[in-house]
């Protein structure tokens, strides 16, 4: 996944398909460093999506990424479930346009 945002900041992120652990330094997300994480990543070629879940101690996350058909935008939707309180369930949805 090969993104830029508007202020010009590149963001390259390679994800296997498979099961695979990820290591970090320290990370608001999964916790503090540094650490590891276990993800699985797949993907859909003919629905043209890619999904990704990771557990961390903290808790569990998900992240769906769908290009459209023209190739031109790719939707993401993450969503966040805290391990050590179900009431803490956060997500986001984000659309990028290939310019």
């Amino acid at each position: 996944v090969h993104t830029t945002s508007g202020s010009g900041t590149n963001r390259v992120l390679t994800y296997p398909l498979g099961e695979f652990v990820e290591k970090y330094e320290s990370s608001t997300i999964f916790g503090d460093g540094p650490g590891e994480v276990k993800r699985c990543a797949t993907f859909d070629p003919a629905t043209r999506t890619h999904f990704v879940s990771t557990v961390s101690s903290l808790g569990d996350e998900t992240t769906t990424r769908v290009v459209d058909e023209d190739g031109k935008t790719m939707r993401c939707r993450r969503e966040f479930k805290r391990r050590d309180d179900p009431e803490v369930d956060v997500w986001c949805a984000e659309a990028f346009i290939k310019q």
